[in-house]
């Protein structure tokens, strides 16, 4: 959504829908695919900072905390809000879940498309 927006908005493009579950504020009029028509889509990315597993459990927790203190600023969340991006933050846990999940999907996805890595 972050690139397409200047585009959407100088009607340079026709954007159908968004690839997330719900609407994006920068964008409240663009349904998501799956309301649009394709129940159950979503293909929205997210990002997360990793660490090596050799850090310690404390600074792990340090990290995210202020992390997750800095994604939800008010200037840092309207900021990525007005990009089409929506600020998550959250718990390690919550990444880690996300992640397996992702896993878990596109593992399906390429194994019915039968996609090979070159």
């Amino acid at each position: 959504v972050s690139t397409a927006i200047p585009y959407i908005k100088a009607n340079r493009i026709r954007a159908l829908g968004v690839t997330s579950l719900t609407r994006v504020a920068s964008l409240p009029d663009l349904p998501p695919i799956a309301e649009a028509g394709v129940p159950g889509y979503v293909a929205a990315p997210y990002y997360t900072m990793s660490v090596s597993s050799k850090v310690p459990p404390d600074i792990v927790r340090k990290l995210n905390t202020d992390l997750d203190a800095i994604m939800k600023s008010p200037d840092l969340a309207q900021r990525l809000t007005d990009l089409g991006l929506t600020p998550l933050g959250g718990s390690q846990e919550a990444a880690l879940k996300r992640n397996a999940a992702e896993t878990v999907m596109y593992t399906k996805v390429i194994r019915a498309a039968g996609i090979k890595a070159d």
